[in-house]
């Protein structure tokens, strides 16, 4: 596997938690209020509290969803290459250079 696989195994399970995050607090949202969850903030009968604490339940559950599942992705790319996940190895690479700096510095 290479950069351009990650890429497309990322989008791919980006996508998908997408819409499970999505339908998971749609239907939460239906069980817990008995109303349809809100679709657009601009509609006149919902109460500003009403589309606020949506927006920040949805928001939440989108969060979660995404972080999890990449980081069981880059779990599987781990197993499957032997490699850290392109972005995990980025990120590993930019702290070495930062400490590598303050080291050089003192």
């Amino acid at each position: 596997m290479g950069s351009i696989a990650w890429k497309v195994l990322s989008a791919a399970t980006r996508l998908a938690s997408t819409r499970v995050a999505t339908k998971v607090t749609q239907t939460g949202w239906r069980a817990a209020t008995g109303k349809k969850a809100p679709s657009d903030r601009y509609e006149p009968e919902r109460s500003h509290a009403e589309a606020t604490a949506f927006a920040v339940i949805s928001a939440a559950m989108l969060a979660g969803a995404t972080t999890l599942v990449e980081r069981k992705v880059a779990d599987y790319y781990m197993r499957s290459t032997g490699e850290l996940a392109p972005p995990m190895q980025k990120a590993i690479d930019k702290r070495e250079k930062k400490l590598q700096k303050e080291a050089e510095k003192r």
